[in-house]
């Protein structure tokens, strides 16, 4: 069979198509398994995007991920952040308004970071040390039970704990709260409740 002339001088290179069709391939793959990621050599960042889409802690198997990977992977699961060494500010945010749990992960954080932690889960308080009093009062205004993870609560995150708890129908504030309450504490629940099984 003879060759056609035309052919050489009309030939393509098919080898960027053969790119274009593996990572096609690794692309599909991680949108079914987001830790595919990790066989995948040099992924490119649609890839990556992708992989943490399916699964934000995939970004554990990413070196150096670009910003934008790391928000998105944070935005999918706020736990993913303890696999970014030193996450921006950004990051941090996004990760606790996803998961207020997340700032465990965080050293250091802002003060922007442990109001909007608190804000999202009020239990994440018990991961903040020192807390300000704006912090712990978000915290006990979600869930008054909060105010066990508080070391030395203000009088104000003392009382609005108290009137949460009482809401809740919870008699037994000494169960949730291990301290001694305050004299205006007291003094509210006198004044206005009727004390039961408050104080042991």
């Amino acid at each position: 069979m003879k060759k056609n002339p035309l052919f050489k001088k009309y030939s393509v290179d098919t080898s960027g198509l053969l790119y274009l069709k593996v990572e096609k391939e690794q692309i599909e793959a991680v949108k079914r398994n987001g830790n595919a990621i990790r066989y995948i050599p040099n992924p490119s960042t649609e890839a990556q995007i992708e992989a943490i889409k399916q699964n934000g802690n995939a970004i554990r198997w990413i070196s150096n991920p670009s910003e934008e990977v790391r928000i998105e992977a944070i935005k999918q699961d706020g736990y993913a952040i303890q696999w970014i060494p030193n996450p921006s500010p950004e990051v941090q945010l996004e990760a606790v308004k996803e998961n207020g749990y997340a700032i465990q992960f965080i050293s250091n954080p802002s003060p922007e970071v442990q109001f909007q932690a608190v804000k999202k889960n009020g239990n994440a308080i018990r991961f903040i040390s020192n807390p300000s009093p704006e912090v712990q009062l978000q915290a006990v205004k979600q869930y008054g039970n909060a105010i066990q993870w508080i070391s030395n609560p203000s009088e104000e995150a003392q009382l609005q704990a108290v009137n949460k708890l009482l809401q809740e129908n919870i008699t037994n504030i000494n169960e949730y709260y291990p301290y001694k309450l305050s004299y205006k504490v007291l003094e509210y629940l006198l004044k206005n409740l009727v004390i039961r099984d408050i104080i042991t």
